[in-house]
């Protein structure tokens, strides 16, 4: 049996779930640019109040996986453990740190090749005896727990640091804001489910896409977002830098985008359809629906930093 001890890991400091902010001195990386102060270690506990400091995993199993279709991670509310299918370490690092689809290439630093290629099941499976601890915990903590995991399979060590890089500002737009704040609670006017079905509303603060039309346009359906989280969710991932909320808005909000991802033009355009000519840039599109901008810059950017890494060891 392989037992794979946990230590406690500190909650949310900043950006990442389980991290805690240090200081080190500024300098550059080479390819990043200037480093600034601010580092994001791991740091453990040895209270045994903590819920998580004793849980363990009785058995890991890591299997390579060559035929490669849609994977899938989950921490089921009744499972017994993490189960990850058909997956590349890039997306398993991911879902764990919470950094989700709009944490950019870039600020990954010193991943090897195979790190977003190679595609991995596992099973992380915890002991028995520990199940009950297990099942009172939250999301976050069976992912901070799964790190360990990571560490040990995989020897995954990483540190977070800013980063000096070319960024976009969003701001309020000339004209002045569009958006109304939503109340508490309130749910979009414009909701849909992810799948298309008009009947079905999102629950909770939420962002999905669903394409309206050929020729690349696509409208996107927000939910009680903030602004900092609509540039996380959303922005990061189109509009090809990092973005950073200056709007000074701190509220939720309901809103739609009506706009042609650059991503999905080409995709058209490779397809030998037409681009829709209505369909604005997301540039154009957010200062005319929303009343916010981008503005070009330089900044602070959080970047994951892998310290080692390794092919998984053997079952």
């Amino acid at each position: 049996m392989v037992r794979f001890a946990v230590v406690a890991v500190v909650s949310l400091a900043g950006m990442v779930p389980g991290f805690a902010s240090s200081q080190v001195p500024s300098g550059s990386v080479p390819g990043l640019g200037a480093v600034g102060s601010a580092v994001a270690t791991a740091s453990v506990s040895s209270s045994s109040a903590d819920p998580k400091a004793e849980i363990v995993f009785d058995v890991v199993s890591v299997k390579p996986v060559e035929e490669k279709h849609n994977g899938h991670m989950s921490d089921p509310a009744n499972g017994d453990g993490i189960l990850i299918t058909n997956s590349t370490l890039n997306e398993i690092v991911r879902w764990s740190y919470k950094l989700g689809n709009g944490w950019r290439a870039e600020q990954f630093h010193g991943a090897p090749k195979w790190f977003t290629i190679d595609n991995f099941d596992i099973h992380a499976k915890v002991a028995d005896a520990d199940m009950p601890a297990w099942l009172k915990l939250s999301d976050v903590d069976r992912r901070i727990i799964f790190r360990k995991a990571l560490s040990d399979r995989f020897g995954l060590t990483v540190h977070f640091q800013d980063v000096d890089m070319p960024v976009f500002y969003l701001v309020i737009a000339k004209g002045g804001l569009k958006i109304k704040e939503a109340k508490p609670g309130e749910l979009s006017p414009y909701h849909f489910h992810q799948m298309g079905d008009p009947n079905t509303p999102l629950t909770g603060r939420g962002l999905t896409m669903r394409p309206v039309g050929p020729g690349g346009r696509w409208i996107t359906v927000t939910q009680l977002q903030t602004m900092a989280t609509f540039c996380k969710d959303l922005l990061n991932d189109e509009v090809g830098r990092y973005v950073i909320d200056k709007t000074g808005l701190t509220g939720a909000y309901n809103f739609t985008l009506d706009y042609a991802p650059e991503s999905m033009l080409a995709n058209a355009r490779s397809d030998g359809q037409s681009s829709d000519p209505a369909a604005p840039s997301i540039f154009t599109a957010l200062p005319e629906q929303l009343g916010v901008k981008l503005e070009s810059g330089r900044g602070p950017v959080p970047v994951m930093f892998i310290d080692s890494v390794h092919q998984p060891t053997a079952d």
